[in-house]
This record gives C-alpha cells, structure tokens and sequence, in this order.
C-alpha cells in the first residue's frame, strides 16, 4: 500500500514537473526606443527569444508610465521575430510594454517591463498641389485616375486623391520630397515626370507654404496579341469528362487572378483566350462531383500547379480526370474580408499523416458568393489552406479566425466518413500593393537543394501588413509592391519546417532592392530531372539561377535541334545591355553565365530568339 502511494505522488510531481517544463520562457532583455523610419517617429522593441522552437510573442503595452494607474492591453497577437515596431504613438506621450512568448504548450510569464516617452515634433505649413490628368492620344481629360503623392522619407504619410470629372486634382501636402504616381485602368501607370518606371521618376520638393502645379498626360494601354490554349479531359479509359476548365494569369508567379473559363464540349474539347506574355495556370473540374478536379499535369495545389507560359497558340493542355473516394463526407465554408465581402479563391484540404503514402491534397475553388466544399474525402486529420485570388494574403485556417501563414500554426479538423463538417470560414486580409520596393532570394533545404512552390512571407514590422511570393522551380521568389520599412521574412511549405528567418530593411535609396535566403527543413524533393542523353522535345527557356543573383547568374535553354540563337540582356527601360550568345548552336540543354558586375540593381529581362521560338523571363540583380 505505502508502496502505491508513493508511486501516484512520483508520478503528481513528475507530471507536474512536464507541463512546467512545457510552458515557454519568458523573453529576456526587453529594449525600447525610439527612432525616425520611412513611418515617422516609433518605437522600437528588442528582446532575446527563449529557445524554445516555432515561438510566437504578444506585445503587451499600456498608455503611460509603469507606475501609472491603468492597465495593460493586448497590443499585437502572434508577432514573429524578435522585434515589433510600435507606429500607434503620440507624441508627448508616454508609453509602457512588456512581451511574452507563446507556442501550442501555453504563454509565458511576462519579460521585463519597459517605458518611453515620444517626442513633440515641430510643426510646419502645408504645401498645395494641382494639377490636370490628360489622354496622352487627344488630350481630353481622364476623370477618376488615382494621384499617390508619397514621401520619398515616410510612405505611410502618403496622400491619396482622385480626379474630378474634368481631370482635375488637388491636395493639401506637408513640407518634404515627394513622388507622384497616376493609376487608371485601360492607361499606362506614370510617374511624375512623363515615364512608366520609378527608376527614372522625379523627386518634387514640396516647401512649407508652396503652391505647386503638376500636370499629366497618361498613354492608353494597347491591349498586346491574343492567342488560344487548348486541350482534352477524359477519364483513364479515353471517356470525355465534361468539364469546367478555369485559367488563372499569373503575377510573378505567386498572385493569380481570374483570366477566363470555359465548359469543354461532348468530347471533352476545350479552347480559351489568353493574352501574349502572360502566364497562366488552368484548372480542370468536371461536372461529374464523383470525379477529382485537378491542375494540369496531375497537380493538387496552386503552389505546384505548372505554369505555361504564353507566346503563342498552346495545345495540347490535357487532363486525365480521376474518381474521388467515394465517403458520404465534406468540408464547407466561407472566405471573406475584414468587412464581410466574399473574396474568390482556391482551397486546399491536406489530410495529415507522417507517411507520404498516405498523405491526400483535396482542392476545390471559392464561388462568387465567398463559398467552397470539399466532398469524399479519405477520413483522417485535415488542415485548410485558401489561396485567395487578387489582393489577399494566403492563410491556414484557425478557429479563432487568426492569420496563420505557418502550416503547422493551422487548427486540424477530424473528418470522419460521414462528416458534414460546416463553418470553417475564413478571414482574409489585403497584401501590400503599392509600394516600389522589392525583396528577392532563393528558398532552399538543408541538402542545399531548391524548393519550388513554397510561400515566402514579408511582413511589415510596424504595421503588421505584409506581401508574398511562391518560389519557382530553382527555388527563388521575388515580392515587389513593398513599401519602405523593416520586415520579417520567412517560408512555409507543408511538410517542410522554417528553419531561418530574415530582417530586412527597404527604401527608396540603396535598398530599393533586397536579398534574403532562405533555408527549409524537411518535405520530400519534388523536382524532376530529365535526361541528359536525350534532345530535348521542344524550345524552352529557363529561370536563371540563382535569381535574385550578384554578380553572376545561369540561364538555361533547350533547343530541339540546331537552330541560330540571340540571347540578349535588356534593362526596364528596353534598351540593349548585354549579348550573351549570336550564332548556331547545336541541339540539347545549354547553360550560359551571365556576369552583372558592370551593371547597377534592378530588374532586368532576358530574351531569346532561336528559329520561329521566342521567350523572355525577368531576373533580378541586387548588390
């Protein structure tokens, strides 16, 4: 008997001993202080993370000082990194924080307590600015063209107007350097003075009391040449599967929206308008629920789905359609922004299992009205994932509606095979957009190998907003659309663990570009490799690598048989800088290096020319 009791109390201390040891420590060496960013004057948080893997903070602060009456609230909810830039100060104010740590095991107790007091700036008088929006063809004016004026030293005290129906705008500025940006549909977006490029754009000076008039005369878009992608959908036994065929064009290609769809006719047949230069995705799902939609080429996720790029007529995009499991079981819900507006999209379904075999990716897209369901699904645990379409952030779904940018931060969903699962809803929020700043780099595995089709995140340190990129075959993303500020990037791939996270710094100066890598653990490789003994069967030009690059770069092309080759380098702007090959070359894989050293940052494209084949990609050069 005394024997039992001693036992059940060991194993009292023991467990309790486990969940102590399970709650994270506390963050050590809380700093605070207060600098001038692109954002104005902030405050800057610094502390030392505990050990502990994949830890979240929460930033606790409170409207004065440490010693004052009142209580501290919950000012961000699962920041990443080791720092947190606070923009919601006022000067002459007083503020105090503290931070804790977090993961699935609990919340730490609280770090050190830090206070600061925000200094009273000098105010000035405002500048004013007016200007008319003209067509460039035949100088009639052009109403609701959108007029950025943004600070070359502080993005976030951008103003924003609009042109009446006369093509006129006007607004009240504060004293400073300034950019000026017109956008309008169906027109070439320009910058202050007459050019496409934020490279070449004017500074304007804005003095306290000035008067400023600006003027504009923007070009119409002509629409470039339309050709038609085709193919086939059929079951295993050559049947034709009726089918509704989506296509996406591609920006980057990371942000899809959609292009066209079209129902494929009794025999499976199917033909849709694309547009010359673009790149798109297709998705086939037949009207038979019985049977699985796919992207082509057998492809579960947006993430991997293969793009095709369009330079001509493309055929041959065919589809051979799979029955579902046949379970009595689905997943529904809904995806919307903060404001309730249904957002389109694609959804994913990834049953969880440390077996690849057994490993399952459902897809289903999101309807006008906001609504998905995933049907006949094998039971087992499942995690959610939506990739929005436009101007939304991705995210795993979580009950608490939370963002969760992490596969392993996302909330499992037991499916049985009668489950009729419903309300797993999604909130989605906007990704930043309008900025000129870019972050690029390569996304790799421990064995230094690429990882294609993961989600790279850069998110805005001070207000918490950020973008996104899906790296490419060779591994490398590129996030442009940034506006100035420090950000904490960092990939996520299901399967794959994040082993390194950057911070980053952009402007409107020298680090208009930025270089960040990456590493992943984890996963299982998914490129493939062609041999090289064989010629390859058609003209195809690669993504250099590594890409962003400095100095020196590979750009790979296949040629069917002999042809007489241009590979040339072109700036933004179009013009000529580089000629890497002029001559016949024999058919096969070649690789061609290209050194930048000559050159400054920036985006480049590079072109080939072989027989009646043509293609150009973008690479990136940051120094």
């Amino acid at each position: 008997m005394k024997k039992n009791v001693l036992f059940f109390a060991l194993l009292i201390v023991f467990a309790a001993t486990i969940n102590l040891s399970a709650q994270p420590q506390p963050p050590a060496n809380l700093q605070a202080e207060l600098i001038t960013t692109w954002h104005g004057e902030i405050v800057k948080l610094t502390w030392e993370p505990p050990v502990e893997f994949q830890l979240r903070f929460k930033i606790y602060k409170k409207n004065g000082a440490v010693s004052d009456t009142g209580s501290f609230y919950l000012r961000h909810n699962g920041m990443w990194g080791q720092a947190f830039h606070d923009h919601e100060v006022i000067p002459g104010e007083t503020y105090s924080y503290y931070v804790t740590a977090f993961n699935q095991d609990g919340e730490s107790d609280p770090s050190d307590t830090v206070e600061i007091t925000i200094e009273e700036p000098v105010q000035a008088d405002p500048a004013f600015v007016s200007g008319t929006v003209t067509d460039d063809s035949d100088n009639s004016p052009v109403p609701g063209v959108k007029v950025i004026i943004f600070p070359q030293e502080n993005f976030h005290r951008s103003v924003i107007t609009f042109t009446d129906s006369l093509g006129n705008y006007s607004a009240d500025i504060p004293p400073g350097d300034y950019f000026v940006r017109y956008m309008k549909l169906g027109f070439w977006y320009e910058y202050y003075d007459n050019t496409r490029y934020f490279d070449e754009a004017d500074l304007v000076t804005f003095g306290e009391g000035d008067s400023l008039v600006i003027d504009a005369a923007l070009e119409p878009f002509t629409c470039p040449a339309q050709y038609t992608l085709s193919g086939t959908v059929t079951d295993a036994d050559n049947n034709p599967v009726v089918s509704k065929m989506f296509v996406y064009r591609l920006r980057h290609n990371s942000h899809h929206h959609h292009h066209g769809q079209i129902i494929t006719d009794s025999l499976g047949n199917y033909s849709v308008n694309v547009i010359e230069g673009d790149s798109v995705i297709v998705f086939a799902r037949p009207l038979d629920f019985t049977l699985m939609p796919e992207f082509y080429e057998d492809k579960a996720t947006f993430e991997e789905a293969d793009r095709i790029l369009i330079d001509g007529d493309v055929t041959d995009i065919n589809f051979v359609i799979e029955p579902k499991p046949v379970f009595e079981n689905s997943i529904s819900g809904s995806v919307s922004d903060s404001n309730g507006v249904a957002v389109m999209g694609i959804v994913n379904g990834f049953r969880l299992n440390t077996a690849p075999s057994e490993r399952r990716c459902y897809t289903t897209l999101v309807d006008s009205l906001g609504d998905y369901t995933l049907e006949n699904m094998l039971p087992g645990q499942y995690i959610m994932l939506v990739k929005p379409e436009g101007d939304y952030l991705p995210t795993f779904f979580r009950y608490d509606g939370a963002q969760a940018p992490h596969w392993t931060n996302a909330d499992s969903i037991e499916v049985d095979s009668i489950s009729m699962i419903t309300a797993i809803d999604f909130n989605v929020i906007p990704h930043i957009q309008y900025g000129e700043s870019v972050i690029g780099g390569i996304v790799h595995n421990n064995d230094g190998l690429p990882v294609d089709g993961a989600y790279v995140f850069a998110f805005d340190n001070t207000t918490g907003v950020g973008s996104f990129a899906v790296t490419a075959e060779d591994g490398s993303y590129m996030i442009d659309g940034l506006i100035p500020g420090n950000y904490t990037v960092f990939g996520d791939k299901y399967t794959y663990t994040n082993e390194t996270t950057a911070e980053v710094d952009v402007d409107y100066g020298q680090n208009q570009y930025a270089s960040a890598n990456l590493v992943l653990n984890g996963g299982e490789n998914t490129l493939s490799v062609d041999s090289e003994s064989e010629a390859p069967a058609n003209y195809a030009l690669g993504q250099n690598y590594p890409n962003p690059f400095n100095p020196s770069t590979t750009i790979s092309f296949s040629l069917p048989e002999a042809s007489n080759v241009t590979l040339k380098i072109f700036d933004s702007l179009g013009r000529e800088v580089a000629t890497l090959i002029s001559g016949d070359v024999n058919a096969g894989t070649h690789n061609v290096t290209f050194n930048a050293s000559g050159l400054a940052s920036g985006l480049y494209v590079y072109r080939i020319e072989a027989g009646d084949f043509s293609a150009a990609k973008k690479l990136l050069l940051l120094k």
